[in-house]
């Protein structure tokens, strides 16, 4: 069985990205900081609202090189992608999403930055994925309204086919009350899975139910199941995007969030030419200096 190696390299990075929309010309030309993207080399997303334990779980992992926030500011402000190395020598590319809900950070910017990283590693990298991991705080009482939006967005960019490569995990439950956290802990539990307005969907298409105990033996063991995964593939969002060539506004995501998506395509289209625009520049520097 293929484990996590106890010494992690770990990076996070960004790219610049093109103004071609999915196009072949970027894949030779445009790899400022490349992914190994070998066959042995996949990728595993992890998102949840603000405060849900992202950073913190990616940090375990990496021994402390994701930074962890201790308030309702995501310190993740773009997608960072995070390299571990499995004992087998596999690449496995963490991607730590900025969390939904936050005070500075618009959930409109951040579906799009999502978008763009997964347009990114499909078509620059041929970066598959093994797994898709959910977090939420089972200390929450109850499950808010952004929350809720929150997991419909995660279940439009998996797919309901890939389901069954969805890790739904509830954090944080080394905080609740010890005389009460089995009860309370596992009530919480239990109507997250069964409701379809929360997780229920995706319980019954085969997601498995995880927990985080706040320790790295939990985020290890969840890493380790997905890495012992067979299957690779791509989310849906990736394949509406690139091998059906629809605009973010005609995919799944756009028509669940249709009243935000003028707003959502505008800002995909800006951020897409400066990250092209920037790209320019540094060919052009680099022309300069050879």
């Amino acid at each position: 069985m293929d484990t996590i190696a106890s010494e992690y390299s770990a990076e996070s990075s960004t790219e610049d990205d093109s103004d071609k929309h999915c196009s072949e010309e970027d894949v030779v030309q445009s790899f400022s900081r490349p992914v190994d993207s070998r066959s042995s080399a996949f990728a595993i997303l992890v998102m949840g609202m603000t405060g849900s334990g992202k950073s913190h779980f990616i940090s375990r992992l990496t021994n402390g090189q994701a930074k962890v926030g201790h308030n309702l500011e995501s310190c993740t402000p773009e997608v960072a992608r995070h390299k571990l190395v499995s004992e087998r020598g596999q690449e496995i590319y963490l991607l730590d999403t900025p969390g939904f809900n936050d005070s500075h950070t618009s959930d409109t910017s951040i579906v799009v930055s999502i978008a763009l990283e997964l347009e990114r590693l499909y078509i620059r990298h041929n970066l598959q994925f093994a797994g898709l991991v959910y977090l939420h705080r089972i200390t929450d009482q109850r499950v808010a309204g952004s929350s809720r939006q929150s997991m419909r967005v995660f279940e439009r960019i998996c797919g309901e086919k890939n389901y069954p490569n969805v890790y739904l995990v509830t954090t944080m439950w080394n905080l609740l009350d010890p005389k009460t956290a089995d009860k309370v802990g596992q009530s919480r539990e239990k109507t997250l899975v069964e409701k379809d307005e929360f997780f229920g969907s995706m319980s019954t298409g085969g997601a498995k139910i995880e927990r985080d105990y706040g320790d790295q033996g939990s985020a290890r063991e969840i890493i380790q199941q997905i890495v012992k995964q067979k299957s690779r593939f791509v989310t849906t969002l990736q394949q509406e995007m690139c091998d059906s060539k629809k605009k973010l506004v005609e995919t799944s995501i756009g028509r669940l969030l249709e009243k935000d998506m003028d707003k959502i395509q505008d800002e995909y289209e800006k951020e897409r030419k400066e990250l092209s625009s920037a790209l320019n520049d540094a060919h052009r520097n680099q022309d300069a200096s050879s």
